[in-house]
């Protein structure tokens, strides 16, 4: 139920652990347990599509949980005709081991927001500094993206040589693709490259063989929702994140 993060707990020097549930769970007494026997100073909680009902009931169990973000949950189905890549406007590489800092710093620069949530609380800054939040996220896409894990890919993209942009996916599941992050410096955001990155994206499922992709936007990035809609991606649910807190 609760992955504990080793590599999290280390970096923020305190027990940390990720869950991800759907909206008819109600196993609380579970949850605190398994936080318990993990020894849990904080959980990281991701709700898909929680309805009324859920949220009054969670609310009740869990005062400490504070909401960090939502975010909009995508789905592509790839067919011949969605997977047509015929303008490229980038030039899109496969980051290998050698690519490892180079995407690390790429998408520390792309990563315009707060890695843990829209949403931010003074005491939760204290326990996670944005800064250590950067470096988590860089670091965990490029020490798992960089061409040292099967499937799972990060692509780094180069307008007239100089490297832009950066996406990566997991294609493990062999039919599905999820893509974990994209992002683009800011100083190119204007020259319709996201579009570009998402059919360039359809176009490498199509070939993997790959009948749909999922991804994410947060509810208040309004661009991206707008680019992955015009490119053919349908909303199907949200994911509320929240951060629970345990008293020791």
């Amino acid at each position: 139920m609760i992955e504990f993060s080793e590599r999290e707990s280390r970096l923020f020097d305190l027990r940390f652990g990720r869950a991800t549930i759907d909206s008819d769970f109600n196993q609380w007494n579970e949850v605190r347990k398994a936080a318990s026997d993990l020894d849990l100073d904080y959980l990281r909680l991701k709700i898909v599509n929680p309805d009324s009902d859920f949220l009054a009931g969670f609310s009740e169990m869990a005062p400490k949980a504070d909401l960090t973000g939502i975010i909009r949950l995508y789905k592509i189905i790839i067919t011949a005709e969605q997977a047509q890549y015929n303008a490229p406007v980038a030039e899109f590489r496969k980051a290998s081991i050698g690519d490892k800092q180079l995407l690390k710093e790429l998408l520390m620069e792309t990563y315009t927001d707060v890695p843990f949530g829209y949403y931010q609380y003074p005491r939760l800054t204290k326990s996670f500094p944005i800064d250590i939040q950067m470096e988590n996220i860089g670091s965990y896409i490029a020490d798992h993206f960089s061409g040292t894990e099967e499937g799972k890919e990060a692509y780094i993209g180069y307008i007239d040589g100089k490297p832009v942009e950066c996406f990566a996916s997991d294609f493990r599941d062999g039919l599905t693709a999820t893509t974990l992050y994209a992002g683009i410096v800011r100083e190119y955001r204007d020259n319709d490259l996201f579009k570009d990155m998402i059919r360039f994206f359809k176009n490498l499922c199509f070939k993997k063989g790959m009948t749909k992709a999922i991804c994410g936007a947060r509810l208040e990035n309004l661009s991206s929702q707008y680019a992955m809609e015009k490119e053919g991606s349908i909303c199907y649910g949200y994911e509320w994140v929240y951060m629970i807190g345990f008293d020791k």
